[in-house]
């Protein structure tokens, strides 16, 4: 450094003193030498401020760069704990679509269970009723063969009571018609759907869509985290790199 090679320079301009000094004692003409000597010697020593002022000045300059740097450091590494945490977070609604998308996966299935159970109850419904019209056809038949009796009779109760049968025997005929147009008109409907078009079915195809499209978003979430930490972690190097270069010039 400039203060290191101004020493040899000190002491050598310290023996031309001493040596000044004993020639002005033991000469009498060597004032003159003495004067000439201390003369240099002043204006050595001010060269020495000069070098020590300018040497102070590049060592506040490297401290400067050093501070600056060390900022730039400090700045990426929070830059790569920012992204270590955005990637956490990524991962974990990763993970969650993931778990979603089997739940939804499994609603799905349970779905198309039902909607198959759901259509042959349908057709057990069907068969039922289309026989419950059969025994209210022979219901209504038979009423109308006593009604027939009754009014052979002529007795006005036995006619009063074989008319009330015939008449809820036809009701109930008619009952028995409108359910099974209903049911029939219900299961043409639903064979034209099938399990995959039934309402509940449909419902769990659309939120297993949704799930899936979850999923997808959070891959590419996922995959922009991962990015970003790589990202960060080069501009932490590049910022430790520049560091370690711009500390070099303090000697």
């Amino acid at each position: 450094s400039a203060a290191a090679g101004v020493i040899p320079i000190i002491g050598a301009l310290a023996g031309t003193l001493a040596t000044a000094a004993g020639a002005l004692f033991a000469l009498p003409g060597a004032v003159a030498v003495a004067a000439s000597a201390l003369g240099a010697l002043a204006i050595t020593f001010g060269g020495i401020g000069a070098a020590l002022k300018a040497s102070g000045k590049s060592m506040g300059g490297a401290g400067g760069a050093g501070a600056s740097a060390g900022k730039q450091i400090a700045s990426a590494q929070r830059g790569v704990e920012s992204a270590q945490r955005a990637l956490a977070g990524a991962q974990r609604t990763y993970t969650q679509a993931l778990a979603a998308e089997r739940a939804v996966q499994n609603a799905v299935n349970e779905a198309r269970g039902e909607a198959l159970e759901r259509i042959e109850d349908l057709s057990r419904s069907l068969r039922r009723a289309r026989l419950d019209e059969q025994r209210a056809t022979d219901d209504l038949r038979k009423a109308q063969e006593d009604l027939n009796f009754a009014l052979e009779s002529g007795d006005p109760e036995s006619i009063r009571e074989a008319q009330l049968a015939y008449d809820d025997a036809a009701l109930s005929l008619e009952e028995a018609k409108d359910a099974t147009e209903d049911l029939a008109k219900e299961r043409a409907e639903s064979d034209k759907k099938g399990v995959d078009g039934s309402d509940e079915v449909v419902a769990a195809l659309e939120r297993q869509r949704q799930a899936t499209e979850a999923v997808r978003d959070a891959q590419d979430s996922l995959a922009g985290a991962q990015s970003n930490l790589a990202a960060a972690q080069e501009a932490l190097a590049a910022a430790a790199a520049g560091g370690g270069g711009g500390g070099g010039g303090v000697v």
